[in-house]
């Protein structure tokens, strides 16, 4: 330890390379690992997560396939899509030319009508609406 906190203090201080201590050899004081105790776990999980690994690779493999075999149903959903948009667009169109028509129908009728006979058929398409 003492070795230790010269080397650190020299570090520190910058003094020059000939002058500094050297760390005490650490290698010598480790041990070698066996199979057993944390080397053994380490190599249980290792596998594991090989495993996990090899799944995964299967999986996203799996799914690039359907991805690269799917694009035509992409282009029909799109197509889909725009006809459904074409449709909608249509069929506002529709309202807007229904209304039109109806307001011009009661405006010709209010026109060729008197008022009771205008105030009796609004009142009979209201029933019938109810």
């Amino acid at each position: 330890m003492d070795k230790v906190k010269r080397w650190e203090e020299s570090e520190l201080s910058g003094q020059p390379t000939a002058e500094k201590p050297t760390l005490p050899d650490a290698k010598k004081k480790l041990a070698p690992l066996s199979d057993a105790g944390p080397m053994q776990l380490l190599k249980l999980q290792n596998d594991e997560l090989r495993e996990e690994n090899s799944g995964l690779k299967a999986r996203l493999a799996k799914a690039e396939d359907a991805a690269k075999a799917k694009p035509s149903v992409v282009k029909e959903v799109v197509v889909v899509k725009e006809e459904a948009e074409g449709s909608r667009v249509e069929a506002e169109a529709a309202k807007k030319e229904v209304a039109e028509v109806r307001s011009s129908c009661m405006f010709a009728f209010a026109c060729f009508c008197g008022p009771a006979q205008e105030i009796a058929v609004i009142t009979r398409r209201r029933r019938q609406c109810l």
